[in-house]
């Protein structure tokens, strides 16, 4: 008995440590990005003198050097700890074929795609709130060169490429390893849904896509734990950003009407579904009080570290 409570407690802390370790560099990466971007940039982008371009620019920077360093240190800790390579935290093909692997990343986006959609379709019938009341400022934005710079920068290219690397690639191989891969899995998807946080206000509209965000970040965790490769990710992530991006500007219904129709005419979609809930229910076997303690104190502890605007 007493040799089974020391295993536990063992275990425990293990899980606690990996956590821990998780928020440890998504802040400090933070911290040493926000640091460094002072020295990168030249004093007009500093003091808002800057060109619009250049603005736009530096602003995509920011998110570069603050993900970046974050996924920079993860992946090298990974490799000091274990010796797991990038390549073993999901940074390859892992045997696949490229076309396999985006062909599945835009299942996963057209799901993402569908969720946002829907919410804006009961939006248009019930209003839920006005919580993205300063999303729709987009309407009043020019479109020109900094504004596209901006999007790239902020939105479809820069947050997926970086993000992924650090959210799908390091965090999940980190929470795999001590949680097991489905509570990894969720782990890692709440982890990043709650890095997000500017969203989480007492606004019905941004409370559901605050939910949408937590169901796609889980379901791209688990394509990457399935494939081995956090392409499919990277690329439902740039696509449902994209896409998102045009809903806010009123361009929502045939996004919305083409995500139905690509998710009725791709069996992907379900079985993506079936095969989670059936590795759901294994490693549910395998379970413990532990792994649920896990779990809720890595909600408890990602949003306050989000809440400090380190996310």
């Amino acid at each position: 008995m007493f040799l089974k409570k020391a295993i536990g407690v063992f275990i425990m802390g293990a899980r606690i440590a990996a956590l821990a370790e998780v928020l440890l560099v998504l802040a400090l990466g933070n911290v040493i990005g926000a640091a460094i971007y002072p020295y990168v940039v030249s004093s007009a982008v500093l003091d808002g003198s800057a060109s619009d371009n250049s603005l736009a620019f530096a602003s995509g920077l920011l998110i570069f050097l603050r993900l970046g360093s974050a996924a920079a240190i993860g992946l090298l800790l990974l490799y000091l700890r274990t010796g797991q390579t990038p390549r073993a935290a999901g940074l390859t093909r892992n045997g696949h074929s490229f076309s396999y692997l985006a062909k599945h990343g835009l299942v996963l986006g057209t799901i993402s795609s569908f969720l946002v959609g829907l919410l804006f379709f009961i939006h248009s019938i019930v209003p839920l709130g006005e919580g993205l009341a300063a999303w729709w400022t987009y309407d009043e934005t020019p479109i020109n060169s900094a504004f596209l710079i901006s999007l790239l920068g902020t939105s479809i290219l820069t947050p997926p490429l970086t993000e992924e690397i650090l959210t799908r690639g390091y965090n999940r191989a980190r929470l795999v390893e001590s949680f097991g891969p489905m509570a990894g899995v969720v782990l890692t998807g709440l982890i990043f849904g709650l890095s997000h946080t500017r969203y989480l206000v007492a606004d019905g509209m941004m409370l559901l896509f605050m939910c949408e965000i937590l169901l796609s970040s889980i379901l791209w965790t688990y394509s990457a734990q399935k494939t081995g490769s956090i392409i499919p990710a990277l690329i439902a992530h740039s696509v449902s950003n994209g896409i998102a991006s045009a809903i806010l500007f009123n361009a929502w219904i045939p996004f919305f009407l083409l995500s139905i129709l690509l998710i009725l005419i791709r069996k992907d979609v379900g079985e993506l579904l079936v095969n989670m809930k059936q590795d759901w229910q294994i490693d549910g076997e395998k379970s413990n009080t532990w792994q649920g303690m896990g779990i809720i104190f890595a909600v408890l502890a990602t949003a306050l570290i989000s809440l400090g605007q380190f996310g």
